[in-house]
């Protein structure tokens, strides 16, 4: 037995058919989705815009089920679309269609989603004509709730405005190959508060140029008042007489198909322009997007083959005067122009884009009357720099020295950018001011590279001077271009023990003063180990005194210190008697990485 079905939309609910499940089902996903169950909910949807679903049905029976089509109900704020017509759907198989709601007005709206179906013998085959008499069934009942209008959309073609809904579709019309028509979309904000207006985007799947193109956004608000409008436009430049239908203008979550057709023009506007990729890959020439060369290498070339072509729809024989090209980097070869094409025959010539050094480059190539944008972007040959250091093994406190070498002198001269970067391997502290290049006090400076030169330079000099701070990690320095290409050399700075800059002893009645200086790049110092000698140098009793400091070095290093690791101390031991039989003390201070000790220091 087989059983043939419709979809439709309609407010009766009779029975169901348990051989046919309806699913939730997610476009791309490999699972069916869960159920749509006897009742599905579209989101609360404002009035002109839309909410849609991907909807499977299910053929669990052991029969054929043969799909004849798609029906809208009586409320329009519902619509179906994406199912096959007269398709037998094989026993264990599926087939997807799409729901929207796209609410009319404010408030409830419902209709239920029916199948209608009849016993057909399987042994007919699939019915070449609709059979009357159906037996219907709810699928499911799907609902909606329309509120208050947010955006307005319409469409603007010469003097004529067309308010949109969602899925409406912008038709240009016919519109002559290599020509151009531009239409204008309007976005009014009705409601009663901003509203955050979506960046307005093309989906061409099919087209690797598409004839469809946006005109500048950058002057679309990102907000917009209430009453505010806002305007962008969306051209279509066909290169093929026919329909074209693959594209989509997405704004938010609405959708506007788009749709044009490609007619031959008059005179040299009906040629029919093309161009051959060195790989063989073959494309119509649009004027909606610039012919686009791709990235080429500074002082080395790339063609492309241009093929004009008299289409045999043509009548008459058509005279191409000449070609040129403006633009520097871009040159014509085997021109065989001045030509007559009579319908049916074809010319070619190539354009050769050979830039002298690293951007890019735009021009226009003229066929005759016609014109089309060229672009281009040439890149430095691969430099494979060495990053050199001195010296070569890098600590926290340092001024060191950097240089960039090339095994290979660069074949083209630019102006790159080199910046250093830091990683730190201290928990809790993200950075480390001190680390920074010492002529331009910051982490970014122009690096020059000159072609035959085997060391690129800053500010004239072959090297330059950079300090790696008080903080153990990772330093990262980059040697960037506007091309895109970046090249990078990372150094560690390896966790140390304290390290003494300075220290002194005074004595300052009543008290003895040691001052220490020093840097911990691991953030960890604690323990503090003072002892003090006679003026003969013995130890003085009781010994050495012990403090632990952690809980306060812990403060100044976490507490929004801005000098990394570094650190002054000073300790005040007071005294009772004579201070001048106290001749000297060391200290000894103990990080994560163990104890540094200071030289005797003798009391001045």
């Amino acid at each position: 037995m087989k059983l043939l079905f419709l979809l439709l939309l309609g407010m009766a609910s009779l029975r169901a058919d348990t051989g046919l499940q309806l699913l939730v089902h997610t476009p791309g996903s490999s699972s069916d989705g869960p159920s749509a169950g006897a009742t599905y909910s579209f989101p609360d949807t404002a009035v002109e815009d839309g909410s849609a679903v991907s909807f499977r049905l299910r053929n669990t029976s052991t029969t054929q089920v043969y799909l004849v089509s798609a029906f809208l109900s009586s409320n329009s704020s519902f619509g179906i679309s994406g199912t096959s017509l007269d398709k037998c759907i094989a026993s264990g198989s599926a087939e997807d269609f799409n729901a929207a709601f796209v609410p009319l007005a404010m408030g409830l709206s419902s209709g239920a989603l029916q199948i209608a179906y009849k016993a057909y013998p399987v042994s007919s085959g699939c019915p070449v004509d609709t059979l009357p008499n159906f037996d219907v069934m709810t699928l499911t009942t799907l609902q909606g709730n329309g509120l208050a209008a947010t955006l307005s959309v319409s469409v603007t073609d010469g003097g004529s405005s067309t308010q949109l809904r969602y899925g409406d579709t912008i038709a240009f019309g016919q519109v002559a190959i290599d020509s151009v028509k531009t239409l204008t979309v309007n976005v009014k904000n009705v409601s009663n508060g901003p509203l955050a207006l979506p960046t307005p985007q093309l989906i061409s799947p099919v087209f690797s140029q598409p004839p469809f193109s946006l005109g500048s956004l950058s002057d679309l608000p990102t907000t917009l008042q209430p009453g505010a409008d806002a305007s962008f436009t969306i051209s279509f430049a066909p290169t093929q007489a026919v329909l074209i239908t693959s594209s989509t203008l997405e704004l938010g979550t609405r959708q506007y198909p788009l749709s044009g057709i490609g007619i031959p023009g008059a005179g040299l506007q009906s040629l029919l322009v093309s161009y051959t990729l060195p790989n063989g890959v073959h494309y119509n020439v649009s004027t909606a997007s610039p012919i686009d060369f791709g990235s080429v290498i500074a002082g080395s070339s790339t063609k492309f083959t241009f093929t004009v072509l008299n289409p045999q729809t043509n009548f008459d024989a058509l005279a191409v005067p000449s070609a040129a090209v403006s633009g520097s980097g871009y040159s014509l070869a085997n021109v065989p122009f001045p030509q007559t094409l009579k319908p049916g025959e074809q010319a070619s010539f190539d354009v050769l884009f050979s830039p002298a050094q690293a951007g890019t480059a735009a021009a226009t190539l003229t066929i005759g009357s016609l014109q089309y944008g060229l672009i281009g972007k040439a890149t430095g040959a691969k430099l494979n720099p060495v990053f050199q250091f001195t010296p070569a093994t890098l600590a926290s406190q340092q001024q060191a020295q950097l240089s960039i070498q090339f095994t290979d002198a660069p074949q083209a001269s630019s102006i790159g950018t080199l910046s250093v970067s830091f990683r730190s391997a201290v928990a809790g502290i993200a950075d480390d001011p001190a680390i920074l290049f010492v002529t331009t006090g910051g982490r970014n400076m122009s690096a020059t590279i000159t072609a035959g030169s085997a060391n690129a330079t800053f500010d004239g000099q072959n090297s330059l001077t950079f300090q790696t701070g008080t903080t153990a990690g990772t330093l990262t320095f980059m040697l960037s271009f506007a091309d895109g290409d970046s090249y990078k050399k990372s150094v560690d700075i390896l966790p140390s023990t304290i390290q003494l800059a300075s220290a002194g002893a005074t004595r300052q009645a009543p008290n003895l003063v040691v001052d220490v200086t020093a840097f911990d790049n691991t953030y960890s110092a604690s323990k503090l180990l003072f002892n003090f000698y006679d003026a003969n140098g013995n130890a003085m009793a009781p010994g050495g005194i012990t403090l632990d400091e952690s809980q306060d070095f812990h403060q100044y290093f976490f507490g929004g210190n801005a000098a990394g690791g570094a650190f002054a101390l000073q300790a005040k031991f007071p005294v009772t008697g004579d201070l001048t039989t106290i001749g000297s003390v060391d200290v000894t201070i103990q990080n994560s990485q163990g104890q540094s000790k200071t030289q005797r220091l003798a009391f001045q």
